[in-house]
Parts: structure tokens; sequence; C-alpha cells
């Protein structure tokens, strides 16, 4: 069993929780997303005729969550994780936009770049906010 030592407020204590509930949310959203991508991209793939191009619209995707990260980290160091927590999932909505509204196997691709660099920079948001909400805790070994 692990327990963390913390400042005695969990992350449902109420000047936590709805800090809690919107991390939840903002994951939560990128998970479905990939749910979903990975089961509809076969048929989405062949209806824009890029069959031979089928690994492109994942490659794209984790290629710009890279960038997305490595500017969100910069962004969150410079202004904190306020701005790119509302900036980040509207670059990802964007992006599911352009993608979902696509023709083009074009159209497609410059999605999933947006949705990308908007995932990367939440995810690294969403970490700079744990370490500044949630207290820091050694985890400790105890047996029973």
């Amino acid at each position: 069993m692990v327990e963390a030592r913390t400042d005695g407020a969990g992350v449902w204590s109420p000047g936590r929780a709805p800090t809690t509930v919107g991390i939840l949310l903002l994951i939560s959203l990128t998970a479905f997303e990939a749910m979903g991508v990975g089961t509809a991209m076969p048929a989405v793939v062949a209806d824009l005729g890029g069959v031979s191009r089928y690994a492109w619209p994942f490659v794209l995707f984790l290629a710009a969550a890279v960038f997305g990260t490595v500017a969100g980290g910069r962004w969150c160091d410079v202004r904190g994780p306020r701005v790119p927590l509302v900036a980040a999932p509207v670059l990802f909505g964007a992006g599911l936009i352009v993608a979902g509204f696509a023709t083009t196997m074009a159209g497609l691709l410059a999605g999933r770049v947006l949705q990308g660099l908007g995932a990367g920079a939440q995810g690294v948001a969403v970490y700079v906010l744990v370490a500044e909400v949630y207290p820091r805790g050694r985890a400790r070994w105890c047996s029973g």
C-alpha cells in the first residue's frame, strides 16, 4: 500500500474539487477523441481516397503533439498554465472541426496537426497545474 503525505486537503476538498473536475474533463476529452479516431480512421481514409497514406493522420498528430508539448511547456514557464489551459483545448477543438469537415486528405491532415498541437500543450499545462495546485507528497511504502 502507498500512502502520500499531504497538507490534509484531498483532491476533492472544496478548494481543489473544481480543478480536479476540470483536469478529468480535459484528459477525458483527449482520450475519447483518441478512441474515436482509432475506430473511425480506416473508413475516413478510405472515403478520402488516401488508403496509401493511412498512417499520416496518426504520425502528424504525434509529431505535432511533441511540438505542442515543448511550446506549451515554454508558454507555461513564461505565463503559467492558465492561458494554455484555455487556448490548448480551443486549438484541439478547432482541429476536430477542421478534420471533421475535411473533404480531402490535406484537410484531414491539417486538422490532425491542430489537434496534436492542442493535445500536447494541454498535457503539459495540466502537469504544471497539478504541480501548482496539489501538495507535494512523498509516497511511502508501508505494510498492512
